[in-house]
């Protein structure tokens, strides 16, 4: 039977990075299974622009913020949930930290509807480590009470649900991943896409990082051990690609320079759509090096593109290192990660290729946004007291 779900998002916008992009792909899943389904969240001025999203069947509405963006304020978002929640059977709120989080919250208790929450990482001991006044305030004013209220907590990944309990969050926790609908990376476009964009990458072997320029993605490590090792390897080219936050880029750039690794680095700014595509093309294999994540979008979309994978356990994503699909950093060091680097360059062309079929492989059996929706389906039917918990569903 179908539902009528209202995910709540501070970002309907590709500033809103993985998690953006993760709560529009279920979203649009769970609207081709036949729930009535709408995203309601806050638009900035790249909102305006092209989203580069595929066709969605899920409706959006996204509301203006008043003051800094960072906070999310929005009383046209407030209202627009208060008159749609009157109708709905589920709301489905997705991180932390800012008002629209806070009205989620409120509001499902004021319709008595149950509420699903997606911290998206928010809670992993390294985000937790270096609080902001802005979180230390929201914790006590709404996400405490929001978090311990809830009829249920996503978790990502089985460390999440480790981070939970370990704050005293006794909700049940239902383990749904992130996925992919893989008719989007089908047929990937070619190289010379990608080097017409970017000369400099013309001919040169890429090893690609795609993700946020934050501190908490370990490119400092990561440029230290390039610095160290680009010397043997000419033809090789350090790619990063995504959007400057915090100013992170400036350090970068400097601890580059001082490692010797300029010479072997692209930074290419965000990058959306066919380019995206491309540079997943293009690349010999994915470097993620985090000191922490929930579980990154970009890692299954990569294999999605048949891309093997360096990441750092801070990951949580221990499969993919199974199923041969990828190696493990030991920690977010210049030491671990020069290691990883070197072995991953050591293997040929071919060995790269099957490494990466291995990873596509595991995404179909396990990681399509189609499996994650369905899923998402038999928590609701639960939470609205018409079956059983679900074998994800953990109760203690």
């Amino acid at each position: 039977m179908s539902k009528t779900v209202i995910h709540v998002t501070a970002s309907l916008s590709p500033r809103g990075s993985g998690v953006f992009r993760a709560v529009l792909g279920l979203a649009s899943a769970q609207g081709a299974a036949g729930h009535r389904v709408t995203v309601v969240g806050q638009r900035d001025k790249d909102t305006d622009g092209p989203l580069h999203l595929p066709p969605l069947t899920c409706k959006l509405k996204s509301k203006r913020v008043l003051g800094p963006q960072r906070l999310g304020f929005s009383p046209s978002l407030a209202v627009e949930l208060a008159s749609l929640s009157a109708h709905a059977d589920i709301l489905h709120g997705h991180g932390l930290w800012m008002f629209p989080n806070w009205v989620a919250g409120w509001i499902a208790r004021y319709r008595r509807r149950p509420l699903v929450v997606a911290p998206h990482g928010c809670l992993d001991p390294w985000a937790l480590a270096a609080p902001s006044w802005q979180k230390r305030l929201a914790w006590k004013l709404f996400d405490q009470r929001n978090l311990a209220s809830a009829a249920c907590l996503q978790a990502l990944c089985p460390q999440e649900i480790t981070a939970f309990r370990r704050l005293g969050l006794m909700a049940p926790i239902a383990l749904l991943p992130n996925g992919v609908n893989l008719g989007e990376y089908g047929r990937l476009p070619r190289r010379r896409v990608f080097e017409e964009a970017f000369p400099s990458a013309h001919g040169r072997k890429i090893i690609l990082f795609l993700s946020r320029l934050h501190p908490k993605k370990g490119l400092l490590p990561l440029v230290q051990a390039w610095g160290r090792i680009r010397p043997k390897y000419p033809d090789w080219l350090l790619v990063l690609a995504g959007p400057d936050e915090t100013g992170h880029r400036s350090a970068v750039e400097q601890a580059a320079q001082e490692a010797g690794a300029s010479l072997g680095l692209l930074f290419t700014g965000p990058l959306q759509g066919t380019l995206k595509l491309a540079a997943f093309g293009a690349a010999e294999f994915l470097v993620l090096p985090s000191f922490s994540e929930g579980f990154p979008l970009v890692l299954l979309e990569a294999l999605a593109c048949r891309l093997p994978l360096l990441i750092t356990p801070q990951c949580n994503f221990t499969e993919a290192v199974e199923a041969g699909a990828g190696f493990f950093i030991d920690s977010p060091t210049p030491q671990a990660t020069e290691i990883g680097l070197e072995l991953m360059l050591s293997l040929s062309s071919e060995e790269l290729r099957a490494m990466g079929d291995k990873g596509r492989q595991l995404v179909e059996r396990h990681y399509t946004w189609d499996r994650v929706a369905q899923k998402s389906g038999e928590l609701y039917r639960w939470l609205l007291g018409e079956a059983s918990p679900p074998p994800f569903v953990f109760l203690n």
